[in-house]
C-alpha cells in the first residue's frame, strides 16, 4: 500500500478515526477524576547554621556534616519520635528529607491527601530533627528558616499530559485499525482494484440500474 493510497483511505476514514480518541480521553478522563484520589504537598525548612556565625571554619565544618544530618533525619529512630509527637503517626504520609550545601538548608517534604496532616507532619518532623540533634550531638545551629503551611492546591496525580498521551496513543492506533483492516479486506470495489488484482485494463463500466429511473 502506497504512501499516497494510505492517506486516501486515512482521510475517507477520518469519522472512524476520530471516534477512537473521544471514547478513549472520554474513559480515562472519568477514571482519572473519579477514582484518582488528589495529593498535596507541604515543605518545611531548616537552617543548618547558627544564624548570628560568621565564622567560616565553623560553616565549612558544618557543610561537612551536612550528609550526616540527613542520615540521622532519617533514621527510624527519629520517625518513632515524630509518631510519637503525631499521636497518630505519620499514616500513609510520605516524607522526604533533602539537603542543600550551598544555601546550608534541610527540607522536609511530606506529600499525602490530607492537606493539614502533611502540613503537620512536616513541621513535626522538622521539630523532632532540631531536638533530637540537639540531644545526640550537642547541636544548638539547627532552626527554622520555612514553617511548612497548609496546601491549598493539590500537587497530584497529574492529569492533563496522561489525557494528551491517551489522545495521541488511541489516535494511532485508530489510523493503524482503519489500515490494517483496509489492507486484510480483498473485495474488489474499484475498477482500479480489477487493474492492481489482475493486471487488466477495464474497456468499460456498466451504470448501476435503478429502478426509480424507469419511465
Amino acid at each position: 500500500m502506497l504512501v499516497r493510497d494510505m492517506l486516501f483511505v486515512l482521510c475517507k476514514r477520518m469519522k472512524i478515526i476520530v471516534i477512537f480518541p473521544i471514547i478513549a480521553v472520554t474513559l480515562y478522563s472519568y477514571w482519572n477524576y473519579t477514582t484518582q484520589v488528589p495529593t498535596y504537598a507541604a515543605s518545611a525548612v531548616l537552617y543548618t547554621i547558627d544564624k548570628s556565625s560568621t565564622n567560616i571554619s565553623e560553616i565549612a565544618i558544618v557543610e561537612r556534616l551536612m550528609p550526616n544530618y540527613q542520615l540521622l533525619a532519617q533514621s527510624s529512630e527519629v520517625r518513632n519520635l515524630v509518631a510519637e509527637a503525631l499521636g497518630e503517626g505519620i499514616g500513609d504520609t510520605g516524607v522526604a528529607i533533602n539537603i542543600d550545601t550551598e544555601k546550608h538548608t534541610m527540607t522536609i517534604s511530606a506529600t499525602g491527601t490530607n492537606p493539614s496532616k502533611v502540613a503537620n507532619v512536616a513541621n513535626t518532623y522538622a521539630a523532632t530533627i532540631i531536638n533530637y540533634l540537639g540531644d545526640t550531638m550537642g547541636l544548638n545551629n539547627i532552626s527554622f528558616l520555612e514553617i511548612a503551611r497548609r496546601p491549598g492546591i493539590p500537587t497530584g496525580p497529574e492529569r492533563q499530559r496522561p489525557i494528551l498521551i491517551v489522545g495521541i496513543l488511541s489516535t494511532f492506533i485508530g489510523a493503524l485499525a482503519v489500515l490494517v483492516v483496509e489492507y486484510a479486506n480483498t473485495t474488489i470495489r474499484t475498477p482500479e482494484d480489477i487493474e492492481k488484482a489482475y493486471n487488466l485494463t477495464v474497456l468499460a463500466e456498466i451504470g448501476r440500474y435503478s429502478k426509480s429511473k424507469k419511465k
